[in-house]
Protein backbone atom coordinates (compact mmCIF):
# COMPACT_ATOMS: atom_id res chain seq x y z
CA UNK A 1 0.00 0.00 0.00
CA UNK A 2 1.22 3.72 -0.84
CA UNK A 3 -0.02 6.59 0.26
CA UNK A 4 -2.09 9.01 -1.73
CA UNK A 5 0.77 11.54 -2.06
CA UNK A 6 3.61 9.03 -3.14
CA UNK A 7 1.26 8.15 -5.76
CA UNK A 8 0.39 11.69 -7.16
CA UNK A 9 4.16 12.47 -6.93
CA UNK A 10 4.67 9.14 -8.27
CA UNK A 11 2.67 9.91 -11.29
CA UNK A 12 3.70 13.40 -11.58
CA UNK A 13 7.37 12.32 -11.73
CA UNK A 14 6.57 9.06 -15.05
CA UNK A 15 4.44 11.70 -16.89
CA UNK A 16 7.31 14.21 -17.16
CA UNK A 17 9.69 10.87 -17.91
CA UNK A 18 7.29 10.49 -20.73
CA UNK A 19 6.85 13.66 -21.58
CA UNK A 20 10.40 14.44 -21.63
CA UNK A 21 11.31 11.30 -23.73
CA UNK A 22 8.43 11.79 -26.01
CA UNK A 23 9.56 15.77 -27.15
CA UNK A 24 13.44 14.57 -27.54
CA UNK A 25 12.38 11.43 -30.00
CA UNK A 26 9.82 13.39 -31.87
CA UNK A 27 12.78 16.79 -31.85
CA UNK A 28 15.34 13.86 -33.82
CA UNK A 29 13.08 12.47 -35.18
CA UNK A 30 13.56 8.96 -34.23
CA UNK A 31 10.78 7.25 -35.85
CA UNK A 32 12.23 3.47 -34.19
CA UNK A 33 11.25 4.46 -30.98
CA UNK A 34 7.52 5.77 -31.71
CA UNK A 35 6.22 2.51 -30.90
CA UNK A 36 8.38 2.99 -27.56
CA UNK A 37 6.27 6.26 -26.72
CA UNK A 38 3.09 5.16 -27.63
CA UNK A 39 3.30 1.89 -25.12
CA UNK A 40 4.54 4.17 -21.93
CA UNK A 41 1.11 6.67 -22.99
CA UNK A 42 -1.03 4.03 -22.89
CA UNK A 43 0.76 2.18 -19.38
CA UNK A 44 0.54 5.92 -17.95
CA UNK A 45 -3.20 5.88 -19.05
CA UNK A 46 -4.21 2.53 -17.83
CA UNK A 47 -2.48 2.81 -14.63
CA UNK A 48 -4.68 6.34 -14.08
CA UNK A 49 -7.57 4.12 -15.32
CA UNK A 50 -7.32 1.44 -12.74
CA UNK A 51 -7.25 3.92 -9.94
CA UNK A 52 -10.53 5.38 -10.90
CA UNK A 53 -9.78 8.10 -13.49
CA UNK A 54 -12.51 7.20 -16.19
CA UNK A 55 -11.43 7.39 -20.38
CA UNK A 56 -7.68 8.45 -18.87
CA UNK A 57 -5.77 6.46 -21.74
CA UNK A 58 -7.97 7.75 -24.51
CA UNK A 59 -7.41 11.15 -22.96
CA UNK A 60 -3.82 11.46 -22.72
CA UNK A 61 -3.29 9.59 -26.00
CA UNK A 62 -5.83 11.98 -27.79
CA UNK A 63 -3.48 14.97 -26.11
CA UNK A 64 -0.10 13.43 -27.69
CA UNK A 65 -1.74 12.70 -30.78
CA UNK A 66 -3.09 16.75 -31.07
CA UNK A 67 0.57 17.61 -29.75
CA UNK A 68 2.02 15.80 -32.57
CA UNK A 69 -0.56 16.42 -35.01
CA UNK A 70 1.89 15.68 -37.75
CA UNK A 71 3.45 12.67 -37.22
CA UNK A 72 1.07 9.82 -38.94
CA UNK A 73 3.87 7.26 -38.33
CA UNK A 74 3.17 8.01 -34.34
CA UNK A 75 -0.67 8.29 -34.49
CA UNK A 76 -0.36 4.74 -36.17
CA UNK A 77 1.40 3.63 -33.12
CA UNK A 78 -0.54 5.05 -30.51
CA UNK A 79 -3.59 3.08 -32.52
CA UNK A 80 -1.65 0.24 -31.95
CA UNK A 81 -2.00 0.37 -28.36
CA UNK A 82 -5.41 0.98 -28.20
CA UNK A 83 -6.05 4.85 -29.15
CA UNK A 84 -9.48 4.77 -30.70
CA UNK A 85 -10.49 8.60 -31.49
Amino acid sequence: DITEDDYSEWMNMIERYISVRTAGIMDANRRNYYGECAAYIAAYGEVCESRGVVGAKADIMGEYKVKYSRRRAFHQELKNYGMWK
